[in-house]
C-alpha cells in the first residue's frame, strides 16, 4: 500500500495497492467513501487507460477541495530488466550525440532521472466512477489547480521547441483541458512569458511579448482582448539587461466575480476590466511613480482565492531613492 490520501472531510480516501509480490509491481487506484469498503477504482484495464499504461507510483495523489476527484499519475507500465551477465570490465560506456536531438546530450544525463520517474496527470470522478488521462506525451504538464474543482484547467508542452530553447529562451503552447471529458484544445502557441488561467477558469491571461501588453481569453466564447490598452506606462521592466525579452511587472491578483484583474506597473497598481471593454484603473493614482515607491499587495491568506470588490487592500511600499520598505 502506498500514498495513502483523504480528503478535507476525512470521510474519503485513496491509495495505491498491488498484490504483486515481485519486484517489478504494477499498482491500482483504490478508493473508499463515507467510511465504506475501498473499491478498486482504476486498474491497467480501465477503458481511459492508453496501452501498455497503469497507475504509477512515482505521481502524486490528491484530491479536490470538494472531494469528487482523485488526481495521481500514470505512466508505462514497469518493465522488468534482463538480467545483466556482463561484468564491469566487460562494459563499455559511451555517451552517443545526434544533431537531430531535442536535448542536448548533458541535459539529457541531468534530466535522466526524472525522466524515468515521469508521470501523466490522470483524474477519477468519485461519484461518477470513471476516469480520465489528462495529460499524455504530447501535452505532459497539466495544472489542476489550486483546489482541483473546476471544469478546465492548463495543459503545457514545450515538445515543439526544444531544440529551439537549446539557444533561445524557453517556449510553451498551451492547452484547455477539459477535466469533465478529457477533451484538449490548443488555445496559444509558442508563449515565452507565463500564463495564468483565473481561479474559476473563465479567463486565461498571459503577458504577450510582441505587443508588451497583457491579454486575456475568455475560455468560453475564445474572444482575446488587450486589458492593459490605455496604461501609458511601461508595464515591463525598465531596467532590463538581457537579450532575452523584458519580464513584466505581474499580475497582483484577481477580484471577485471575475471581471477584473490587478495588473501594475513599475510603480502602481491597476485594475483592469478582463473583458477589455472598460479603461484601466490606476487604484495607486500615480502616488507611487510620483514618489518613486513601488507598490505591491500583500496576501495575508495564501489559500484566499479573490479579493473582493470593495476590500480594503494591504500594500507592500518600497521606496527606490531610500531602499526603505
Amino acid at each position: 500500500l502506498k500514498k495513502l490520501s483523504s480528503d478535507r472531510t476525512g470521510e474519503r480516501i485513496s491509495f495505491l495497492y498491488t498484490s504483486d509480490t515481485s519486484k517489478v509491481k504494477v499498482y491500482d487506484l483504490w478508493f473508499s467513501g463515507s467510511f465504506s469498503a475501498a473499491i478498486k477504482a482504476v486498474d491497467s484495464k480501465n477503458p481511459s487507460m492508453p496501452s501498455g499504461w497503469s497507475v504509477s507510483e512515482n505521481g502524486s495523489l490528491s484530491f479536490s477541495d470538494d472531494g469528487t476527484r482523485i488526481y495521481f499519475g500514470t505512466a508505462e507500465k514497469p518493465v522488468k530488466e534482463p538480467e545483466d551477465t556482463l561484468l564491469a570490465d566487460e562494459k563499455y560506456r559511451v555517451d552517443i550525440w545526434s544533431w537531430d536531438d531535442d536535448i542536448l546530450q548533458p541535459m539529457q544525463k541531468l534530466r535522466l532521472s526524472s525522466e524515468q520517474r515521469r508521470t501523466y496527470t490522470a483524474v477519477y470522478h468519485t461519484d461518477r466512477k470513471v476516469m480520465f488521462q489528462l495529460a499524455e506525451k504530447d501535452i505532459p504538464e497539466v495544472r489542476p489547480g489550486q483546489k482541483g474543482n473546476n471544469d478546465l484547467v492548463l495543459g503545457t508542452s514545450d515538445l515543439k521547441y526544444r531544440k529551439l530553447i537549446s539557444w533561445d529562451q524557453s517556449y510553451n503552447d498551451y492547452y484547455l483541458v477539459n477535466v469533465e471529458t478529457g477533451s484538449k484544445t490548443l488555445v496559444l502557441e509558442k508563449q515565452s512569458s507565463r500564463v495564468q488561467i483565473s481561479p474559476s477558469s473563465g479567463f486565461i491571461v498571459w503577458w504577450n511579448t510582441e505587443d508588451k501588453a497583457w491579454m486575456s481569453v475568455n475560455t468560453s466564447t475564445g474572444e482575446r482582448k488587450n486589458i492593459s490598452s490605455g496604461i501609458n506606462y511601461l508595464l515591463y521592466d525598465e531596467e532590463w539587461d538581457s537579450p532575452d525579452d523584458p519580464y513584466p511587472y505581474g499580475l497582483e491578483g484577481w477580484i471577485e466575480g471575475e471581471k477584473y484583474v490587478l495588473i501594475r506597473d513599475r510603480y502602481d497598481i491597476w485594475l483592469a476590466d478582463l473583458n477589455g471593454t472598460e479603461k484601466p484603473v490606476n487604484l495607486t493614482r500615480e502616488s507611487g511613480r510620483n514618489n518613486r515607491i513601488t507598490f505591491t499587495v500583500r496576501n495575508l491568506d495564501p489559500e484566499k482565492e479573490y479579493l473582493a470588490r470593495k476590500e480594503t487592500l494591504f500594500l507592500n511600499a518600497f521606496n527606490n531613492e531610500t531602499k526603505e520598505a
